[in-house]
């Protein structure tokens, strides 16, 4: 707050000089959007992204800062004192960076490095992987590029298809996976597009709560995720919770609500789907993981 204070007065002494003042505007336009960002976000200071959002607005801050110390200095004719005001500010500003071991993330999240994991190993060989939540992503990439698993795994996140430079890439990667992301980013025959690639690649699917109903509607479940229906058949199962990964969700609610989140896409697209048995199977789950939410509450009344 102490900085934020002085910032202001670093940003007057940036506007009242016309050689400065267009940059000075351009800063601040920085540090509104940056600031907007994190309002609309949500100021949750358990949320390691609101750093991100923030992210413009801190750097500018100390901008601001800077300017007004080293402007103080000289208009109160200080000069002496620059050099000890200059240490201060830097010792005062390293005093404002995270602990590592305090920083909220998923670095230490147990749980859902294993999540990721048995999602991986329990696809077919050769599989296409196609993924929807973000934090799914996030995962999935450390594990195929950090520890190098399932290489024989196409893979690519579709709410990334829109983007050009992401289409290129992934038609680099896998080109068989580009009839998939064409008709995704296109509103093409998405179900065709899905069996066209099921017969190279056994074709699995997360589902999610904010696509179209197109995604889901031509999807039959498959263990962690979900087939083309028409697919070929797909043993796998869906591992229960277990006591180690319920322990840490106690402790750590950015686990809880990735782990419960999954559950909860899961749960809505079987309830759209029809699949009662696994949509129970999941409200099972979510009992454990967040038995007071009230979107819990309202998508069993609704499945019901």
């Amino acid at each position: 707050m102490v900085f934020a204070l002085i910032a202001l007065a670093g940003a007057y002494f940036v506007l009242r000089r016309r050689e400065t003042r267009v940059a000075g505007i351009a800063l601040l336009a920085g540090a509104a959007g940056s600031m907007s960002a994190g309002l609309v976000g949500g100021l949750d200071p358990g949320n390691p992204d609101i750093r991100g959002y923030l992210g413009s607005a801190f750097a500018l801050i100390a901008v601001g800062s800077g300017i007004a110390i080293a402007v103080g200095t000289a208009l109160f004719r200080l000069r002496p004192m620059r050099v000890v005001l200059a240490v201060v500010f830097l010792l005062a500003s390293l005093t404002r960076f995270p602990s590592p071991g305090k920083y909220p993330g998923l670095r230490h999240a147990h749980a859902a490095d294993r999540e990721a994991r048995g999602l991986l190993h329990g696809l077919p060989a050769r599989a296409a992987l196609f993924t929807h939540h973000f934090e799914t992503a996030f995962l999935v990439g450390y594990q195929r590029f950090v520890e190098g698993a399932r290489p024989d795994v196409a893979w690519a996140h579709l709410p990334f298809a829109p983007n050009p430079s992401y289409t290129v890439r992934v038609r680099a990667a896998h080109p068989e996976l580009a009839g998939v992301i064409d008709s995704y980013r296109d509103h093409g025959d998405l179900p065709a597009a899905w069996l066209a690639l099921d017969a190279s690649r056994p074709v699995r699917v997360e589902p999610d709560t904010v696509t179209m109903a197109r995604v889901r509607s031509p999807m039959v479940p498959c263990g962690q995720l979900w087939c083309p229906l028409g697919a070929r058949p797909a043993p796998e199962a869906w591992p229960p919770l277990d006591a180690a990964a319920l322990a840490e969700t106690a402790q750590d609610r950015q686990v809880r609500g990735y782990l419960a989140w999954r559950r909860y896409m899961d749960a809505t697209c079987a309830c759209q789907r029809g699949f009662r048995e696994r949509a129970g199977e999941r409200f099972g789950e979510l009992d454990k993981l967040v038995p007071d939410d009230e979107k819990l509450r309202e998508l069993r009344r609704r499945c019901q």
